[in-house]
């Protein structure tokens, strides 16, 4: 799959007015932007939580050795992530 980054340089050379030009350069650097500031969030709370010691409270309950009850365990505690 080409990267954004691929199409907007074919975008660039291909296009008949610099006005096209700078509008496929903004649409890239858009989505690009998107994901950089999703995933700096998403770093953030990940290193807030873990910070307060919150992957510990989690991890140190799961004190099961059978793989289906563990199963069980990490579904629910993903579906209660993803409710709130």
């Amino acid at each position: 799959m080409p990267s954004s980054l691929n199409i907007c340089n074919y975008n660039l050379v291909q296009a008949p007015s610099p006005d096209i030009a700078v509008s496929e350069l903004t649409h890239a650097s858009a989505e690009v932007s998107e994901i950089v500031f999703f995933l700096l969030g998403a770093m953030t709370i990940v290193e807030i939580v873990d910070a307060h010691q919150g992957f510990k409270l989690v991890t140190d309950n799961i004190t099961t050795r059978k793989p289906r009850t563990l199963l069980w365990v990490v579904s629910v505690v993903f579906l209660l992530s993803w409710a709130y």
